[in-house]
C-alpha cells in the first residue's frame, strides 16, 4: 500500500466539500478519544446520587473510533491494496453515529452555529456535487461501442488490467472473443480468488499470448483496451521484461499490481515486435474527467522480427 495513495483516500473523502473540512473530521475524532480517556477517570454519579450513563457512552465511542481507525490502517496494510476513496465510507458512518452519541450535546448559542455549519456545508456540497455528476464514471461503454461496430469474430479483444473487465462484460454485446490479462472464468464480479490462482501460475498469460499470435498470423486484428497508462507501444530494441515468481512476492505481497505490468509489457513486447501495425485508436472521450479511463490499441499483420 503507497502511503501517497493512502493519504489521498483520505484527502478525498474527508475533504468534502472543501479540503478543510479534512481538519473538522480530525477535531471531532480527536475531541471525542479526549472525552472518553476524561471518562475513564470521572465519577460515574451525578450531583443527585444517581448512575450517569453520559461517561460510558464517551468511552465506548471513543474506543471504537479509535479502534476502527487502527484497524482500517491496518487491514489495507495487510491487504496491499491501492486505497480508494469509497474504502473509507463504512468508517466514515461508523465514526458519524459514534459523534452523535458520544460528544456533546450542543445547546444555546453553540446550537445556533452547529446548525449554520450544518447548513453552510450543505449549500457548498450542492454545486461541488452537481459538478461530479457530470464526470463520467468509465469510457468502457464507448469502446465497447466502437469495438461492436468494427472489430469482427474473427478479431481477439484483450482488457487491461482485468478488472476493467468487468465493465466491459456488461457493455459488450458483441461477437468477438475477448479476455482479461490474466485470463479469468468470471467477469460478473471482482473474483480475487481466480486471480490469485493465476499470480501463482508462472504461464498464467500464455493462453492470452498464443491466441494474440494466432489471430495475427490468420491476418485479423487484436485490439487491446487498457486502462490509461497501462499500455503502451515499446520502443524497438527493447526486451520484455522476465516473468515473476508465483506469488506472494516479498516487497507486494499477494498485489496483482507487478503482475498485471509485467504481462501488459509482455503483451505490447510480443506485438511490437510481430505486428506491421500497432497504435492508439482516437480517443472520443479525449480531455473529458472519467474516474475509469482506457484507451484503445489495435494491432494488425505479422512480420518475423
Amino acid at each position: 500500500m503507497k502511503s501517497w495513495r493512502f493519504f489521498a483516500a483520505f484527502q478525498d473523502s474527508l475533504g468534502f466539500p472543501l479540503g478543510q473540512y479534512i481538519y473538522l473530521w480530525a477535531l471531532l475524532a480527536a475531541l471525542l478519544v479526549f472525552l472518553a480517556g476524561a471518562a475513564l477517570f470521572r465519577d460515574r454519579k451525578d450531583s443527585a446520587g444517581n448512575n450517569d450513563d453520559t461517561g460510558d457512552l464517551r468511552l465506548f465511542s471513543g474506543a471504537t473510533v479509535f479502534a476502527a481507525l487502527a484497524g482500517y490502517v491496518l487491514f489495507l496494510r495487510l491487504a496491499a491494496f491501492p486505497s480508494q476513496s469509497w474504502y473509507l465510507l463504512p468508517l466514515l458512518a461508523l465514526a458519524a453515529v459514534c459523534f452523535e452519541i458520544g460528544l456533546p450535546v450542543w445547546r444555546g448559542k453553540m446550537r445556533a452555529v452547529f446548525f449554520g455549519l450544518v447548513a453552510a456545508t450543505t449549500l457548498i456540497a450542492v454545486p461541488t456535487a452537481v459538478r461530479y455528476l457530470h464526470t463520467r464514471f468509465t469510457n468502457i461503454d464507448t469502446w465497447a461501442a466502437e469495438l461492436k461496430a468494427a472489430a469482427v469474430p474473427e478479431d481477439y479483444v484483450v482488457v487491461v488490467p482485468w478488472f476493467c473487465g468487468i465493465t466491459f462484460n456488461h457493455y459488450f454485446h458483441g461477437a468477438t472473443p475477448w479476455t482479461t490479462l490474466p485470463p479469468l472464468a468470471d467477469h460478473a464480479t471482482h473474483r480475487y480468488d481466480l486471480v490469485q490462482l493465476q499470480l501463482q501460475n508462472t504461464n498464467a498469460i500464455q493462453p492470452v499470448l498464443k491466441r494474440i499470435v494466432s489471430t495475427l498470423q490468420h491476418g485479423h486484428r487484436v485490439w487491446i483496451l487498457a486502462g490509461m497508462g497501462w499500455m503502451d507501444v515499446p520502443d524497438p530494441g527493447t526486451t520484455a521484461p522476465e516473468s515473476l515468481p508465483p506469488a506472494p512476492l516479498p516487497m507486494s505481497g499477494w498485489s496483482e499490481m507487478p503482475y498485471t505490468m509485467v504481462w501488459a509489457s509482455q503483451v505490447a513486447h510480443l506485438i511490437g515486435g510481430h505486428a506491421t501495425q500497432f497504435g492508439r485508436e482516437k480517443n472520443p472521450t479525449a480531455g473529458r474527467q472519467i474516474i475509469e479511463n482506457t484507451e484503445l490499441f489495435m494491432a494488425d499483420g505479422w512480420k518475423n522480427p
